[in-house]
């Protein structure tokens, strides 16, 4: 007999919130399986107990999948739980530091330790100048010679 991911996962999700009713949880997990799936039914069944959600793109994450993803975590966060799925640890500390969760201080931390080398050069294009206050990422060329391209930090 053989318990699966999503059994196992959603189990032990359920057997912490029961032994710790007192405590919040923070779920980490990556697009590879059906992390984003679990962690939004537990969002949905606990929405009171679930701070937020981290999911990581993992490397090979096909168009399809990656849609799928990102519009479970819409609507998870439309529902009232932050799930965020992110390409790095920088980026969930940012996240957890904005919410509370992790001191400001820290994020510089886990900054030099995710890129001990500096910050990693990304293979898209990054069009600030349209983006307001957030940045979109378009994969190919762009398509407005006015804008301003420039590979993030």
């Amino acid at each position: 007999f053989r318990i699966g991911s999503r059994e196992h996962k959603s189990g032990l999700i359920r057997r912490i919130l029961a032994e710790h009713p007192g405590m919040a949880l923070l779920l980490v997990g990556d697009t590879g399986q059906l992390d984003p799936e679990i962690y939004a039914a537990a969002a949905h069944e606990h929405p009171d107990r679930i701070r937020a959600i981290y999911v990581r793109r993992t490397g090979a994450l096909n168009p399809r999948r990656a849609t799928e993803v990102d519009t479970l975590a819409a609507a998870t966060t439309a529902a009232g739980v932050p799930m965020l799925v992110v390409d790095d640890s920088v980026q969930i500390a940012e996240h957890a530091a904005s919410l509370g969760l992790l001191d400001p201080a820290q994020v510089d931390d886990v900054r030099r330790e995710t890129h001990p080398n500096g910050p990693p050069r990304v293979p898209w294009a990054v069009d600030v100048a349209r983006s307001g206050s957030r940045i979109a990422h378009r994969l190919g060329r762009p398509d407005d010679s006015t804008s301003d391209h420039r590979s993030p930090l």
